[in-house]
């Protein structure tokens, strides 16, 4: 159970650095539920890591000639999502975002 200021915090970055979204699945033709948030603050997913268990992706981009890392969690057993997003629905200020 979350504690109601990890939720809003956990909704805070999925609002402003996150998805929730549905991912293709091959094991059942179907799809699930994921959530994901990237930054460059690994020390910030981290911690978000210990809330919710995920896995921590890295990927070395160079922008004006300078190597920077950034991270991404992704949060996809379906129980753990459906669990987390229960708690932080109403913390979510985004509702609704175009598809464009």
């Amino acid at each position: 159970m979350l504690k109601s200021w990890e939720a809003a915090y956990i909704a805070g970055m999925i609002d402003s650095e996150g998805t929730i979204s549905l991912k293709n699945t091959k094991a059942d033709n179907g799809s699930a539920p994921v959530i994901t948030i990237s930054s460059l603050d690994l020390n910030m997913l981290v911690f978000i890591q210990s809330i919710l268990p995920g896995s921590l992706y890295s990927n070395k981009q160079t922008i004006n000639g300078k190597e920077i890392y950034r991270y991404t969690i992704e949060i996809k057993q379906r129980e753990n999502v459906y669990h987390a997003l229960q708690q932080i629905q109403p913390f979510l200020r985004v509702t609704y975002k175009n598809n464009k």
